[in-house]
């Protein structure tokens, strides 16, 4: 293939192809769980629009294609960018076998393919990518948007009816960006064994001028169908003419990653014509080139970037004593709409601007109160934010979302309450005539951590719901989310037959919908009950999640014993209620503690209508210290029946 995508071709793309938001490169960065010390691999890499802003995130990337002018672009960009981190490699997809031998271990953190992916056999790439993967490394198949032709506006199908015109073919292609392509990807990575498949994604409206749109089609056609020199005013006044003069073009751009991660600790687990598009041909495969190192670069430096690779991987990787950071990577569970993240890609707030100095408790506090899509811009590394005070949602409020990025740590300091939702608190306004089922504020938490938050509100007789719990998040009324959020070492008061929720306690949802608990992970939590989640009357859909390490350390049980402030049970999850369900799928949860009973999981319904359903998951050594039902090991289930247990494994 080399020669097909050289000389004005590479130059059009390096000029004129759209790059990529920073929003979506900070949530692409968050979901690869890319840290200073990975290395990865970059796929049909072009001219390096998503390689080089990559490599300030990682140690060291590969940036592969088969063309050579492109490779020369990208490597006078980097040097432009100060970028020394990447080593440029004439190949394909299928010489990544041949970095597996370099490297000598499956050991990279990510492989990414933008724009390409129609350009390969899809299935040799997944196979080939999970030989170079390190456990619970993360493929990422990235489409940047719709090409200019095939956009659902009436500009972008002028432009196609004019290239159709002037090429004498149809255009029929979306190069793997439409919604049937992208789901044959998604069950394509399943079925090559990949977990935790989903999609991230992030949307803006972009600008083109006249030049810009001409500039962009050249760089999507291979140099055999460039018009040539002396042809090329004609072909912008075809174009011009198709599109009635305009010379304003506004463009809806969707920039999606659809990720599957290499499995890690499974041992807990149960059982058209060809048309231009991108820069390249639609072909089978990229085709095989030897693997070389381009434009001055040494295989020799690839490996001794990558030499230390054995102890920094030992880090990361989710084993018996590691988390994953967001979730279980091996849970393969559906997830409704409703539980997935929402797009942030049009904040209401921004949070800093660039650089940490904004981005401060305060700052957090302002943001919340006011509402809205709320994300942060704290700069390219992770940020820890102390919390000095609490943020409250204002009842007035309807959706909230607070996106970190996969960047962001909010830290309560063992002091502080982190967020906080209660559509009954006067101090906060009360809004409608029943506050205890009202549909707003609707919380949406995604993409951060939340840490070392402390509730020590009591239980209180006097209090609706007893009060207290919920150490990082309380949410009484509204609605609430949380998806791709780490929690750790969460506190609520030690002492309280019905207070619980060491990270979140949830009371009163609107019309009895669920808390969704997606892609999350809780670890050292300690609460009286629940030493992750609690609640009364609510029901919860917990999704591809890991709780481990979690303890409910009352004592007493509930109602309180005699001589006892009571509490004691569930260590991971505390359900009390009526009528609601607790629904866990895909999820792992193990190393918990119950004082009392349901080391994993306590679940009673006082009017025997409630129903407990445990599917593809894995509950392991969650002890109860006194109590649990047989045969169930950490649970303890006091509602009609018997618990729906669905290809799961309890031990």
């Amino acid at each position: 293939m080399a020669g097909d995508f050289g000389g004005e071709t590479a130059a059009f793309y390096a000029r004129f192809r759209r790059g990529y938001p920073a929003a979506f490169t900070r949530l692409l960065t968050g979901a690869l769980r890319l840290g200073p010390g990975d290395v990865l691999a970059d796929i049909g890499c072009g001219t390096g629009q998503l390689t080089l802003p990559l490599a300030r995130q990682a140690r060291a990337v590969a940036g592969v294609d088969p063309e050579p002018d492109m490779l020369a672009l990208a490597r006078q960009a980097a040097a432009g960018q100060g970028v020394t981190n990447v080593i440029w490699v004439a190949g394909t997809d299928r010489d990544l076998p041949g970095l597996a031998g370099l490297l000598g271990a499956p050991a990279l953190a990510a492989v990414t393919i933008a724009n390409a992916i129609h350009l390969t056999s899809a299935p040799d790439l997944f196979a080939a990518a999970r030989g170079v993967l390190r456990p619970g490394g993360g493929l990422a198949i990235i489409a940047n948007g719709t090409p200019l032709w095939q956009q659902p506006v009436p500009w972008s199908r002028a432009v196609r009816r004019g290239l159709e015109q002037w090429l004498g073919v149809r255009l029929e292609s979306c190069c793997g960006t439409d919604a049937a392509a992208r789901q044959s990807y998604r069950a394509g990575l399943a079925a090559a064994g990949y977990a935790g498949v989903h999609e991230r994604s992030v949307d803006y409206t972009g600008q083109l001028d006249f030049a810009a749109l001409i500039g962009g089609l050249y760089s999507a056609m291979p140099p055999p169908m460039l018009p040539p020199p002396e042809r090329r005013a004609a072909f912008a006044a075809h174009i011009g003419g198709a599109v009635g003069g305009v010379t304003r073009f506004t463009e809806r751009v969707h920039v999606a990653a659809l990720i599957g991660y290499q499995p890690a600790d499974l041992s807990l687990l149960p059982g058209t014509s060809p048309l231009p598009c991108g820069a390249m041909w639609i072909l089978a495969g990229f085709g095989r080139l030897a693997l070389a190192v381009v434009a001055g670069a040494a295989l020799a430096t690839a490996a001794a970037a990558t030499a230390p690779l054995a102890a920094s991987a030992a880090v990361v990787v989710p084993a018996a004593h590691q988390l994953p950071d967001f979730g279980n990577p091996a849970g393969h569970a559906a997830v409704p709409a409703a539980g997935q993240a929402v797009s942030t890609s049009r904040p209401d707030q921004v949070i800093g601007s660039g650089t940490p100095a904004g981005c401060t408790s305060a700052a957090v506090v302002k943001a919340v109160a006011r509402g809205g899509v709320i994300t942060f811009n704290c700069g390219p590394g992770p940020i820890v934010i102390k919390m000095t005070a609490t943020a409250k949602l204002r009842n007035s409020s309807h959706q909230v979302v607070l996106d970190g990025g996969g960047l962001v740590t909010l830290n309560g300091g063992g002091k502080h309450q982190i967020l906080y939702l209660d559509t009954c608190d006067a101090k906060q306004k009360i809004t409608t005539s029943d506050c205890y089922d009202q549909q707003w504020p609707q919380l949406i938490v995604q993409n951060i951590t939340l840490e070392n938050g402390n509730s020590q509100v009591r239980q209180s007789p006097n209090v609706n719901y007893g009060g207290g719990g919920g150490g990082a998040i309380f949410d009484l009324g509204g609605q609430l989310k949380v998806v791709n959020t780490r929690f750790r070492n969460n506190r609520c008061y030690a002492h309280g037959p019905d207070l619980g929720g060491a990270a979140v306690r949830a009371l009163a949802q609107w019309r009895n919908r669920p808390v969704y608990i997606t892609q999350d992970t809780f670890t050292g939590g300690r609460c009286s009950n629940g030493g992750a989640l609690s609640s009364i009357g609510v029901s919860w859909v917990v999704s591809n999640s890991v709780l481990t390490n979690n303890r409910a350390i009352g004592y007493g049980q509930n109602p309180a014993q005699p001589g006892t402030a009571g509490g004691g049970s569930g260590g991971a999850i505390y359900n009390d209620g009526d009528r609601y369900s607790l629904k866990i799928v895909g999820t792992v949860i193990r190393n918990n503690h119950a004082r009392e009973g349901g080391g994993a999981i306590f679940f009673v319904s006082d009017n025997n209508t409630g129903w407990l359903t445990i599917k593809n998951s894995a509950l392991h050594n969650n002890p109860s210290a006194v109590f649990w039902t047989r045969p169930y090991p950490g649970v303890f289930f006091d509602s009609k029946g018997h618990p729906r247990i669905v290809n799961s494994k309890l031990s």
